[in-house]
């Protein structure tokens, strides 16, 4: 069963990223995803075994008590990470240059390259 929900979840997101075709947005999506999956770990884990971590300490299993916490954190700088993360701005092309400055300056420049080099 788990190994057909995890198909189903890489399909499905396969999909969505074949439609959204933007590398930042699919990111994005992915680190939100990523961050609140990762934190329901902890909470599916006391649910099935009520060992929550904040009593997992006391009761003398401290591995338990770290995982749920490491796991919590990282989900949480994931979800910053989302949250802060700004697409790059993209180079400008020659043809960009071309409708701005116009013909004459881009093949000046063309020129000066050739002459330095």
């Amino acid at each position: 069963m788990i190994s057909n929900i995890f198909f189903l979840t890489w399909l499905g997101f396969t999909v969505y990223a074949f439609f959204v075709k933007s590398i930042f947005k699919i990111n994005q999506h992915a680190l939100y995803a990523a961050g609140v999956l990762g934190l329901f770990i902890p909470i599916f884990k006391g649910i099935q075994s009520n060992l929550w971590f904040w009593k997992s300490f006391s009761m003398g299993y401290p591995d338990s008590f770290l995982v749920d916490v490491s796991w919590i954190w990282m989900s949480v700088i994931t979800l910053l990470a989302a949250w802060k993360a700004k697409p790059i701005e993209k180079k400008r092309k020659v043809k960009d240059e071309v409708e701005e400055d116009g013909l004459e300056s881009v093949s000046e420049k063309v020129l000066s390259w050739q002459v330095c080099t």
